[in-house]
């Protein structure tokens, strides 16, 4: 005969394995906004339930594109890409920013995120006081766009804040997460 706290102890088990699912969230899940902004256009930050992640989709995202759409799945707390999601995977939590444009700066400095900016374009035309202080250590990525140093392998930058078409497509053939 079994003693009750071994049969006690299995049935926990069986009960809390039952509760670990590894099952994807679907694409349509991601419906509920999050975010909607009050004067932006051109995107939509969507979520699910009973997912921390979300989906970000950008509509036209460069000057004179025409029905383009990309999409982006933000991953939190190690959750997968919803099932038939094709689009980039980011994980939350940029450690490390390149603003290829000073206007990024300042939308980083009003999250209080500007100590993550590891490098920028045209770092002598910049303003902002912390990147001002620590000029030393952040990277001048240079008016013209330096993609080579992006992709050398002391700079590794996590996350890269642009706006041009053409920064898109260099970025994503060097394999560099935008």
């Amino acid at each position: 005969m079994k003693s009750p706290i071994s049969i006690l102890t299995w049935l926990c088990l069986l009960f809390l394995a039952s509760c670990i699912s590894n099952k994807k969230t679907s694409l349509e899940a991601f419906k509920q906004d999050v975010y909607t902004p009050e004067y932006a256009t051109g995107f939509k930050i969507l979520g699910a339930d009973k997912a921390a992640s979300t989906l970000i989709q950008v509509s036209n995202p460069w000057q004179g594109a025409k029905d383009v759409k990309v999409s982006y799945f933000i991953s939190r707390n190690g959750e997968q890409a919803p099932a038939g999601f094709n689009g980039p995977t980011i994980p939350a939590g940029a450690k490390r920013i390149v603003c290829m444009a000073s206007s990024y700066i300042a939308m980083f400095d009003a999250l209080g995120q500007v100590d993550k900016i590891v490098g920028v374009s045209g770092i002598d035309y910049v303003s902002n006081p912390y990147i001002l202080a620590h000029k030393n250590s952040i990277k001048d990525m240079g008016p013209e766009m330096n993609y080579e140093l992006l992709l050398g392998a002391r700079f590794n930058p996590f996350l890269s804040a642009y706006s041009r078409q053409s920064t898109d497509k260099a970025f994503s053939s060097s394999g560099i997460r935008v």
